[in-house]
């Protein structure tokens, strides 16, 4: 059966419903047309659905979004209009809560001025400086900061800052300083430096522990580089010396590959961390020669007693100071009296 036809006033009263909507939709694709529309809300059998719209400009918001510097955009008075992840991390606070809030918060009171010198110059043109910021949980992080200002936008004296943090720059700087000056002390030290992880083997030695192989010792165990001995003949064990106590001035002698035979003074102290050993530095220092030269010490105050000759030592004024044996025996066989032989003797 045929429908009838709307009457005039029907038609007119569609119209009229469908006119507005119709200009609804125009504004909408006009808006979506220029890039004034991030997305959509659809409603689906699911429930409502948000379409993001990519546009010519999309890549850049991941760039922003991805990049490891802070992006920050700020408005005349400071506040924070929009920021990245990266800043929110630098900071250490929620984004909800940093986006609203004054960069002026995260400043010390010695930075404020210069932030604010730089905040003026980075207006004119570009300004860059290196500051701290104060993170939520009070700690600080070197950051460098550059700042222009924002462009083509209807907020006159808005700015753009760009953060770098310099935390873990200034951290490798200072420990590479750490590391020239402690490589110049094992560079130039006399005494052997060795540093052992937890297992005993060698990951830094000096140069003099170098020159001694003349070889690297690196990664290799100390016990099996330098088979030390005590000076009673018993091996020396590193990780089994120092089970208990750290080690300190202990005599231990090595033998040389070329059979030359070296006296040490051991030290060795454990590098404790979190109630835990993660390395032991051990250093020696060569005694050798003073060994030498005590040995001759010895054999030369021992040599007169030794002697089957008659060995006879005064002072200046004659006084017989010292005598040996052979002396008191010749002494005996020419009847010289005892009081006189005791007297020699004595003395």
């Amino acid at each position: 059966m045929n429908k009838p036809d709307k009457t005039r006033q029907q038609l007119s009263d569609e119209l009229r419903e469908i006119t507005p909507r119709m200009m609804e939709a125009e504004e909408s694709l006009r808006a979506i047309l220029s890039g004034e529309v991030d997305g959509l809300v659809v409603k689906t059998a699911e429930g409502d659905r948000v379409f993001t719209l990519s546009g010519a400009d999309h890549p850049y918001r991941i760039m922003v979004e991805t990049m490891n510097e802070g992006a920050v955009t700020l408005a005349i008075d400071g506040t924070i209009l929009f920021c990245n992840q990266r800043f929110t991390d630098i900071v250490k606070g929620p984004l909800e809560k940093v986006i609203g809030s004054s960069i002026f918060q995260y400043l010390t009171s010695t930075d404020l001025a210069l932030f604010k010198g730089l905040f003026e110059q980075g207006l004119r043109g570009t300004g860059k400086m290196e500051l701290a910021l104060r993170a939520g949980d009070n700690s600080f992080a070197s950051v460098l900061l550059s700042i222009s200002a924002l462009e083509h936008t209807d907020m006159p004296g808005a700015a753009c800052m760009v953060v770098t943090d310099l935390t873990e720059q200034k951290r490798n700087a200072k420990m590479l300083a750490e590391e020239k000056l402690t490589t110049q002390i094992l560079n130039q030290a006399a005494e052997i430096f060795i540093l052992c992880d937890p297992r005993g083997r060698i990951i830094r030695a000096s140069q003099s522990s170098d020159r001694l192989f003349g070889k690297n010792l690196i990664l290799q165990a100390f016990d099996k580089a330098f088979h030390l001995h005590y000076s009673d003949g018993t091996p020396f064990v590193l990780l089994s010396a120092m089970s208990s106590n750290d080690l300190h001035a202990v005599e231990v002698t090595f033998k040389h590959p070329n059979k030359k035979l070296f006296s040490f003074l051991l030290s060795a102290n454990a590098l404790i961390a979190d109630k835990s050993t993660i390395g032991i530095v051990v250093i020696m220092v060569d005694i050798s020669e003073r060994k030498k030269a005590e040995e001759k010490i010895e054999h030369l105050a021992s040599f007169p007693q030794l002697n089957p000759h008659p060995v006879i030592e005064t002072d200046l004024k004659g006084q017989v100071i010292f005598c040996n044996a052979a002396t008191l025996r010749i002494l005996k066989e020419l009847n010289v009296p005892d009081n006189v032989r005791m007297f020699l003797r004595v003395i």
